[in-house]
């Protein structure tokens, strides 16, 4: 499963952006877009000795060709929907319209980035162009915890703070992304 989501191009552009946007409170509902209930959910542990475990939940819609995943665990959660999605292994995802998600309820996949802009409110967005085998990808981020800059807030794990990622390439959304353990530990 998780060989199949990292074989998709536009997962290598997931990475904390240069460029990040303060947009409030709008992105820490988007998980409610994926059922809890699913066909195909793993456990993943982390490496020997190490205190980690993660649920994984995996999506596939066909007709769109759009693959979505959660990813929830110990520390992390996480989740994504990246477009022109090669089909999953058999067996390993659920069938969901996946045509209508969105990012902070204004974002979608397939979006120009003036569109993204406009639908956050902003004039301009400067997204940060992907290296070495992303070449050709470009990510912008929106946070939901600070006014100013999206520079995380030291101290303790925040988990009530959502990053979410933007990913483009030939100027269009190719992949959403959102991290709620983006600022870790302090």
């Amino acid at each position: 499963m998780s060989r199949w989501v990292h074989s998709l191009p536009a997962t290598c552009a997931f990475s904390r952006p240069f460029e990040s946007y303060w947009v409030g409170t709008v992105l820490l509902h988007d998980e409610d877009q994926f059922p809890s209930n699913t066909m195909s959910e793993w456990v993943r542990h982390g490496a020997h000795g190490e205190l980690f475990a993660s649920r994984i939940r995996a999506y596939y819609d066909p007709a769109h060709r759009i693959a979505a995943y959660v990813e929830s665990g110990t520390d992390i959660s996480n989740f994504a929907a990246i477009a022109d999605a090669a089909p999953p292994p058999a067996g390993v995802t659920t069938p969901l319209d996946l045509s209508a998600v969105q990012l902070g309820g204004n974002v979608h996949l397939g979006d120009t980035l003036a569109h993204v802009a406009s639908a956050v409110g902003l004039k301009s967005l400067h997204p940060t162009p992907a290296a070495g085998a992303c070449q050709g990808y470009s990510v912008v981020g929106f946070c939901s915890w600070n006014v100013k800059a999206c520079e995380c807030p030291t101290g303790n794990y925040l988990s009530d703070k959502r990053l979410g990622m933007v990913v483009f390439r030939a100027g269009r959304v190719v992949a959403l992304a959102w991290d709620d353990g983006a600022c870790g530990f302090g």
